[in-house]
C-alpha cells in the first residue's frame, strides 16, 4: 500500500505543471492478485460505463493483457485537469479505493500523454467487436534520436491508418520522461491483417530505426491486448447445427484453409485398413473420398505454404494442396505423434501423445523440442502468438480418468519454454482439438463429447455432444467450427453464435 500512495503523489508532483485547460490523456496499467481479476474486471467495467457518460470524459477504454490474466490497462482522454479532478471524486471512481488497496500487486503504473502528429484519433465512438487486436509500445530512445522518432512515427501512423485492417493508431511523447514515447494502435484481428502490415516498407523502416534508437531491448515495452467493455465481458457462446454427414469412417482431424473453397477430413477408416484424407465442400457435400492416399493412420493436419502437413504415428507426410500428391515423409523417434501447428515461419510443433512430448519441425527434421510432467498425455497442438497452446487429456491414456486427473490447457513460451497452465481451464477435461476464436480457445474433449470456450478469464460449455469429437477445426472469419466424431463415424459443421 505504501508503494501505491507513493506512486500517486509522484503523480501529483510529476503533473503539477499541467495547464488547467490542457487536455489529459493517460493510460495506466494494473498488475492484479490473482485471486481478485474477476472482481477487478466486472468493478473496472462498471467504471468503464459510468466514466462514459461524464461530459468531461472524451475517451475511456478497459484492456486486458492477451499473455497477462492478471495486467489490465485503462484508456483515458479528458477535457482538462479540472473534469478529472472532478471524476476522481464521484462514488464510482472512490468506490474503487478500497478493491485497490486489497486487489494490486504492485502500484500502478500512470503514463501521461502529449500528441503528437497527426492529431489523435477520437476512437470513443469505436465499438469493440472482440475481434480487434490492441498492442501498446513504451521505450526510451537514446539521446539524439527523439526528432527522428517523432517524425518517422508521424509517417507511420499516417500510412498505418490508410491500411484496410487499421482500426486506429496514435503517437505519443511521455510527459515527464525524457526521450519517452508510446505507440497506442488497434488492428482487425486476423493473420492476413498483421503480417500485411509487417511487410510495408514504412513498417521496415520504422523497425530499422528502432533497432538503432531503441535504449534497451524493444520487445520488453511491447504488450498484446484485447478490449474489454459489457459486451466482452458478458460474451457466451453456443453451436448451430449446420450440417452433417454420416458412414465415414473414423474421422479424427478436420482441417479448414483461410480463402479456399475446401475442408480437408483425415479419415483413420479403422486400425486394420489404411487410412486417408477426403475433401469435402464447406456445405458439406464430397468432392474427393481418398483425395490423399499412403497414409496408414492420419491424426492432426496442418497448412502451411501450399502443403498439407499429416501426422500418422511416426512421421509427418507433407501433401501438395493442388494436387494432392504426397511431396515427401519426414520420419521421427517417436511411435505416437498426434497433432501439429505450424507458425508463419515454417516451424511446426509435433505431440506425441504417448510420452508427454513435443517435437519441432524444422528444416525436414522432427527433433525433441519439450519433455514436461505437467502433461504427460499431451494432445491438441496450437501456436498462438509467442506461445504453444497444448490440450492434455490427462494424467494417463485412460477412459476412466477421474476429475482430479483430467486434462487441462496449457501455454508454453516459444522462446523459454516455460510452462503455465491456463487457469480457467485447469482440469477441464480429457481435452484433444484446440483452434482460436476471438479472444480465447475452443477446446474439445471427445471423451465426454465436449465443447469448451476459454479465454484467460473464463471457461464455459457451449455444445454437449454424444461423444467423440475429436480434432475439431475452425473456419474463423465465416465463425463455423468443424468437429469429426470419430467412434460415431461422422462430420459436420456448426455455425459458433452468440447467446441471446
Amino acid at each position: 500500500m505504501k508503494n501505491i500512495v507513493i506512486a500517486l503523489i509522484s503523480l501529483v508532483v510529476v503533473f503539477s505543471c499541467t495547464k488547467k485547460d490542457e487536455t489529459i490523456t493517460q493510460m495506466v496499467k494494473f498488475t492484479v492478485k490473482p485471486a481478485y481479476v474477476q472482481e477487478f474486471r466486472k468493478a473496472q467495467v462498471n467504471s468503464l460505463n459510468n466514466s462514459l457518460k461524464e461530459e468531461g470524459n472524451l475517451e475511456m477504454k478497459l484492456y486486458g493483457d492477451d499473455n497477462n490474466p492478471t495486467v489490465f490497462y485503462v484508456f483515458s482522454k479528458w477535457k482538462n485537469e479540472e473534469v478529472y479532478e472532478l471524476h476522481k471524486g464521484l462514488p464510482h471512481s472512490k468506490e474503487l479505493a478500497p478493491l485497490f488497496k486489497n486487489a494490486l500487486q504492485v502500484a500502478p503504473d500512470i503514463l501521461r500523454f502529449k500528441d503528437t502528429k497527426p492529431a489523435h484519433i477520437d476512437s470513443k465512438p469505436l465499438i469493440s467487436t472482440g475481434n480487434e487486436q490492441a498492442i501498446f509500445i513504451s521505450f526510451k530512445v537514446k539521446e539524439g534520436y527523439s526528432d527522428r522518432i517523432i517524425a518517422q512515427f508521424e509517417k507511420h501512423a499516417a500510412n498505418s491508418r490508410k491500411e484496410a485492417g487499421n482500426v486506429f493508431f496514435d503517437f505519443y511523447k511521455v510527459v515527464g520522461q525524457k526521450n519517452a514515447f508510446y505507440a497506442y494502435e488497434n488492428w482487425k484481428n486476423s493473420p492476413e491483417v498483421l503480417e500485411n502490415h509487417g511487410g510495408q516498407a514504412y513498417v521496415k523502416e520504422t523497425m530499422a530505426l528502432l533497432n538503432e534508437a531503441v535504449d534497451g531491448k524493444l520487445e520488453a515495452g511491447i504488450a498484446m491486448a484485447t478490449e474489454y467493455d459489457e459486451n466482452t465481458l458478458n460474451e457466451s457462446y453456443t453451436l448451430e447445427k449446420l450440417w452433417e454427414v454420416e458412414n465415414v469412417v473414423m474421422p479424427e482431424s478436420m482441417l479448414s484453409i483461410p480463402n479456399h473453397d475446401f475442408i480437408y477430413v483425415s479419415v483413420i477408416n479403422t486400425y486394420q485398413k489404411e487410412g486417408f484424407i477426403s475433401r469435402y465442400t464447406k456445405d458439406g457435400k464430397l468432392d474427393t473420398e481418398k483425395w490423399a492416399t499412403g497414409i496408414n493412420i492420419p491424426t492432426g493436419m496442418a497448412f502451411y505454404n501450399g502443403n498439407i502437413y499429416v501426422v500418422d504415428q511416426s512421421q509427418v507426410h507433407v501433401i501438395d494442396l493442388k494436387t494432392g500428391k504426397m511431396v515427401k515423409t519426414i520420419p521421427s523417434e517417436a511411435k505416437t505423434l498426434n497433432d501439429i501447428t505450424i507458425g508463419k515461419d515454417g516451424v511446426g510443433y509435433v505431440s506425441d501423445i504417448a510420452t508427454g512430448r513435443i517435437f519441432k519441425l524444422k528444416d525436414d527434421k522432427i527433433a525433441l523440442w519439450l519433455h514436461s510432467d505437467q502433461f504427460p498425455v499431451p494432445n491438441g497442438v496450437l501456436i498462438d502468438g509467442n506461445h504453444l497452446i497444448v490440450g492434455s487429456i490427462g494424467a494417463e491414456m485412460s477412459p476412466n480418468l477421474t476429475p482430479a486427473q483430467y486434462g487441462s490447457l496449457f501455454k508454453i513460451n516459444l522462446v523459454d519454454k516455460s510452462v503455465e497452465v491456463i487457469k480457467p481451464a485447469e482440469k477441464m477435461g480429457a481435452l484433444d482439438g484446440v483452434v482460436k476464436f476471438k479472444n480465447g480457445i475452443i477446446a474439445s474433449d471427445p471423451m465426454h463429447g465436449k465443447i469448451f470456450y476459454v479465454t484467460n478469464y473464463k471457461k464455459e460449455l457451449i455444445c454437449d455432444f454424444a461423444g467423440s469429437n475429436a480434432d475439431i477445426g475452425i473456419d474463423a472469419k465465416a465463425e463455423v467450427l468443424y468437429i469429426p466424431s470419430l467412434f460415431h463415424n461422422k462430420i459436420g459443421a456448426y455455425k459458433i453464435v452468440k447467446k441471446k
